[in-house]
């Protein structure tokens, strides 16, 4: 059994159920037990076209175009937002092929300058996001790089390992949060940003087969399982996506 220490100053003995604070599944004895960090859903500051934001918050359109063509984070979109009665599409659905190149030094500025790149394919409104994972011992990596932070070509399960191998040898503290930021534009006009976060911990090993990326080792301490083990219901809940898709609609 091995402690560890959280960037809150809470000590967890980690023992064979491979998650910080895992006392009733896994038999581990927290001394002290930290608690998930408060929802935080905002929007961005940003100056956006207030012009074309109101004309948007009027219009009733029924059509929006997901930036991505990730089979999962599509389907993950198209859950999220199925209350709203929108037919969702992605860039595939549109034979939409030139990629853009996340530049931005921000996950802000990656979904800004991504929506208004791909507004001008279309006449349809475009929500673009950035989303990633920070590591707090890591000094935020891979943060705006999470796609691509084992080179190019390099599959979930290749960043996981660079992960938890860094981490390892870092010998820090396993706090950690997933970010998400949303943009949408239409006509290369900017017209809603939001933000969401969650807070969580890294996990000793990947655990679950559900979600993608990073969700194998990102332990949710709210419901004890990291989010590869959520059930898509509870991921549309308490995911940093779901928390910026609310953020976004609240602003409809």
């Amino acid at each position: 059994m091995r402690s560890e220490k959280t960037g809150t100053g809470s000590e967890f003995l980690l023992g064979p159920g491979l998650y910080p604070g895992s006392r009733q599944k896994f038999g581990a004895c927290p001394r002290f037990f930290l608690p998930a960090a408060p929802a935080r859903a905002a929007i961005v500051p940003n100056p956006l076209d207030t012009t074309a934001a109101d004309w948007l918050l009027g219009m009733n359109f029924s059509t929006l175009v997901i930036a991505t063509r990730n089979v999962w984070k599509l389907r993950e979109f198209r859950s999220l937002l199925s209350s709203t009665g929108w037919r969702i599409l992605g860039l595939s659905d549109l034979s939409i092929e030139r990629e853009y190149e996340e530049i931005g030094a921000t996950f802000a500025k990656n979904a800004r300058l991504k929506a208004l790149a791909y507004s001008a394919d279309t006449d349809l409104p475009v929500l673009a996001d950035d989303s990633g994972l920070e590591v707090a011992a890591l000094g935020g990596r891979p943060g705006v790089h999470s796609a691509r932070y084992a080179g190019p070509g390099a599959s979930d399960s290749d960043r996981i390992r660079k992960l938890l191998a860094e981490l390892e040898a870092s010998g820090g503290p396993r706090d950690a949060h997933f970010v998400c930021t949303l943009a949408i534009a239409q006509a290369g006009r900017l017209l809603l940003e939001a933000y969401g976060e969650c807070r969580g911990l890294i996990a000793l090993e990947p655990r679950g087969a559900s979600g993608f990326g990073y969700d194998p080792i990102f332990f949710f301490p709210e419901l004890q399982r990291t989010y590869a083990e959520l059930s898509e219901s509870e991921k549309n809940l308490h995911s940093h996506r779901a928390r910026a898709v609310h953020s976004l609609l609240e602003q409809l």
